[in-house]
């Protein structure tokens, strides 16, 4: 059998306690002094066969990587644990060994130690980047939002960090004191102005406080402030604020004085299908039906095939035809079904979600969401 393979059958097997506590438990004496340890001396046999640290190194790192991809991060804990403690590496690729480490015990689920990982990554040199950017992830995981925002901000990451400003003010407030919510808020716009997190979090506010002409007057200088294709963002956002709401305090899916309000606003807008979308959406929630009903149609109008706005109007409709018992159950389950359709993809990934999400869960790009305006996309 090959090094490569009797390395593989090591770490993909079944690992007994004494071992789990040396992967999970950093410790200095060496490994090798494990006599039973038979990937230890496999380590010692590579360092004859290759007397070259950087060439065991990338042997380890590659053995360590493939178990990572295939999910035994036990095997891949081992991997790194067995470089750090038996091969004699530079600062920097000890270095580069804890960031993987690091990663691994991220994906293990053991954050604490992770953190330490990354911390001695850091002090043997790592990359200040690519360490910001882990400890980032690894803040944000942990809810720790300052410290998220502090390592987006030493990345130069203006958009992130002010993400994580709006949701360590969202954290430190409570129902009774949003001022931290409001100094979020501020914040992130001082650091991004076209934070499109900032600027759903001062609508949702607004909403909540039920003032109808100040939100009204907000609407269209937050949807010029943030990007063209996160427009729809602040809307949708709105209207699952409002869901909220109806759930929380039994009030109607949208206040109707906001919805008024919010129709005037809109109809300054540019014309835009998503727009007159979402004003339809907002006026249907109010119960306003007959409002919300012109609003889809002209959204059909600007685009013939955006099929939420069709599905919307199929589901008015219907309340209105004498349909026979075997078309209605069978409308019925259609629309049903239609209604499971995820609205929101990933333009970079193509990840489907039926809610809005600012960080791709499958490809951790931000801010890539973007509308299904037809079933093809």
């Amino acid at each position: 059998m090959s090094l490569i393979a009797q390395l593989r059958s090591l770490l993909v097997r079944t690992l007994p306690s004494r071992v789990l506590d040396t992967i999970l438990i950093p410790r200095r004496d060496p490994l090798v002094n494990q006599d039973q340890d038979g990937l230890a001396l496999i380590a010692a046999g590579a360092g004859k066969i290759q007397d070259s640290a950087s060439d065991i190194l990338n042997l380890y790192q590659a053995l360590g990587n493939t178990c990572r991809t295939e999910g035994n991060l036990e095997g891949s804990v081992r991997a790194r644990m067995i470089l750090l403690e038996m091969v004699e590496l530079t600062q920097q690729q000890r270095a580069a060994v804890l960031l993987e480490l690091g990663r691994d015990y991220v994906g293990a689920g053991f954050l604490d130690r992770a953190a330490e990982a990354f911390e001695e990554a850091a002090h043997n040199g790592a990359p200040s980047a690519e360490v910001d950017l882990e400890i980032g992830r690894l803040a944000a995981q942990t809810n720790n939002f300052s410290q998220a925002a502090e390592a987006y901000a030493r990345l130069g990451n203006k958009a992130v960090q002010a993400h994580y400003l709006v949701r360590q003010g969202r954290e430190s407030s409570s129902a009774d004191f949003q001022e931290p919510r409001l100094h979020g808020v501020r914040q992130a716009l001082t650091v991004y102005p076209g934070s499109v997190e900032a600027r759903l979090e001062r609508l949702c506010i607004l909403y909540e406080q039920k003032a109808a002409e100040e939100l009204a007057a907000a609407v269209p200088k937050a949807m010029y402030a943030v990007l063209p294709r996160l427009r729809f963002i602040l809307l949708e956002g709105l209207l699952q604020c409002a869901a909220v709401e109806a759930v929380q305090h039994g009030t109607a899916l949208f206040d109707p004085g906001c919805a008024l309000a919010l129709e005037r606003s809109l109809k300054g807008l540019a014309p835009d299908v998503l727009v007159a979308y979402y004003g339809g959406m907002i006026q249907l929630k109010a119960g306003m039906i007959d409002n919300g009903k012109v609003w889809l149609e002209k959204s059909l109008l600007l685009e013939s095939d955006f099929w939420p706005a069709r599905l919307e109007l199929l589901k008015l409709n219907m309340l209105h035809q004498n349909l026979t018992p075997e078309f209605q159950v069978q409308m019925e389950y259609f629309i049903k079904e239609s209604v499971r359709v995820r609205r929101f993809v990933c333009r970079n990934c193509g990840l489907k979600r039926e809610q809005i999400f600012f960080s791709c869960p499958r490809c951790r790009s931000w801010h890539s969401i973007g509308a299904r305006k037809s079933l093809s996309e």
